[in-house]
């Protein structure tokens, strides 16, 4: 418990500190590629260090050199935003769920990203957004992250059952599926468990899966299959986490 108070207390002190050096950074910053990746990036850094988790990534040739796709990521808890943003893009946007607007400086960076606000309770907001994202996404040729479980998976065990957004998205797009997935987070970082063991995470990004030529009606299909690919990685990549420990 002690452990996890201090983690969480320096962690804090550290994310306040480059944000509030991100929004006064922001004019120069928000012209080039927006601020969240910045931002994310030093954040990662610092709070990896703090808690004694070790970050290895694998497949970033998997991410196409114009960084135009949609990269689908497994959702387990607030640190998904620490885990992935290391290797992630500067210019990249995130699509999330429009309550992270209005959370104190969070809120602010949130909208000086560039990022897209979803209001889940309202499927028809949720379309006129995913077909916004795809024409900006085709004129800019932007990578843009989902995570397709669209809420958390506590238990960091396997995969919930995927949403269709970001594959109709994708579509619409025309742009490439980028699956990556990130080893259990629970293991190094158990945030209902007050524990901070820390520990090594692995976090790799897979193949892409072309969706050029593909009508809307192909979602189900593209959906299912990284869903499947996803699934079968974390498997394989858990498995050598528990060898190895």
């Amino acid at each position: 418990m002690i452990r996890f108070l201090w983690v969480v207390v320096l962690g804090s002190i550290w994310g306040l500190i480059v944000a509030l050096l991100t929004i006064a950074l922001s004019p120069i910053l928000y012209p080039i590629y927006g601020v969240n990746m910045f931002m994310a990036r030093v954040v990662s850094w610092g709070f990896m260090k703090i808690a004694g988790i070790q970050l290895e990534i694998r497949g970033t040739e998997n991410i196409p050199k114009d960084h135009f796709c949609v990269v689908t990521l497994n959702h387990q808890s607030s640190l998904d935003f620490i885990t992935f943003a290391s290797v992630a893009p500067l210019g990249m946007a995130v699509i999330g769920k429009k309550e992270l607007a209005y959370i104190p400086i969070i809120g602010l960076l949130w909208i000086l990203g560039r990022n897209l606000s979803i209001d889940r309770s309202n499927r028809g907001d949720s379309i006129h957004k995913f077909k916004t994202a795809a024409k900006i996404m085709s004129e800019k040729k932007l990578l843009v992250a989902v995570c397709p479980e669209g809420t958390r998976n506590w238990s960091g065990e396997g995969l919930l059952p995927f949403k269709k957004g970001a594959f109709h998205l994708a579509i619409q797009a025309q742009a490439p599926v980028t699956p990556a997935v990130c080893t259990q987070v629970k293991r190094v970082f158990d945030f209902r468990g007050k524990k901070v063991p820390g520990g090594k995470l692995i976090v790799e990004f897979l193949p892409p899966i072309p969706t050029k030529g593909m009508e809307v009606s192909n979602a189900d299909s593209v959906c299912t299959e990284t869903r499947s690919k996803m699934l079968a990685k974390l498997e394989l990549l858990e498995k050598e986490i528990r060898i190895s420990a």
